[in-house]
């Protein structure tokens, strides 16, 4: 561990907290994040979103905490909305316990992902999302989240996860899921164009290349 000349955490609050876990590791910050194929078309030519969906999670893992965010949905005025639960991949135990936990869950309409499908595919039922709710105390589905930004959602993220931190020190509007009261708060126009525009500055190809090549450059010189 102390050999390492470089750590380069998805989040940066990620490093503080492996360094609070690990004192001894004296390896260099520094960070960038992966870049999405939602960046391979002119973003701001997309629509917002067009439905009023709710996304929860992004997998077949315990770390979504649906159960727990379920239990939170179940005290808000769904306004007919349907929630989409992705399971396309994980741990198949889990999947099966939330899915019998499910069936009987008559309290609003629930829509499961099963299936892999095709990126264009995901993007459209994200783009059907006017809300997304990751439960995750860790760094986790930071892409979906991305893809939210993108499409106007409204984002409850916990305040246990370092993404939420991030964002909101990088001047994006997001939501905290300990602080869910009996209705959603939605974006307004303004808010959805300032996070679009945010999310293309802190997570676009032109920023994560230039991080790359900085990166690189750093390490040519060791």
């Amino acid at each position: 561990m102390n050999s390492f000349h470089y750590i380069v955490p998805i989040i940066p609050q990620d490093y503080t907290i492996l360094k609070s876990k690990y004192p001894f590791i004296s390896g260099e910050f520094y960070h960038f994040n992966y870049v999405t194929s939602i960046f391979l078309q002119d973003v701001n030519k997309l629509l917002f979103n067009n439905g009023k969906n709710v996304l929860l999670g992004n997998s077949a893992t315990i770390t979504n905490n649906h159960i727990e965010a379920l239990d939170k949905l179940n005290l808000v005025d769904m306004a007919n909305r349907k929630v989409i639960v992705p399971l396309t991949y994980g741990n198949s135990d889990y999947k099966g316990f939330i899915l019998d936990f499910i069936k009987n869950y008559r309290n609003f309409e629930i829509e499961v992902i099963s299936e892999f499908m095709e990126f264009d595919k995901y993007t459209e039922i994200i783009g059907s999302c006017e809300i997304i709710v990751m439960n995750h105390y860790r760094q986790q589905a930071l892409g979906n989240i991305i893809l939210g930004l993108i499409f106007g959602c409204s984002i409850y993220l916990s305040e246990k996860s370092s993404i939420y931190y991030y964002l909101i020190d990088n001047g994006i509007k997001v939501y905290s899921i300990e602080n869910l009261g009996d209705k959603f708060v939605l974006l307004g126009s303004d808010e959805k164009i300032r996070n679009r525009n945010k999310a293309v500055e802190l997570f676009g190809p032109q920023r994560q290349h230039m991080k790359v090549a900085n990166l690189l450059q750093k390490l040519k010189e060791k």
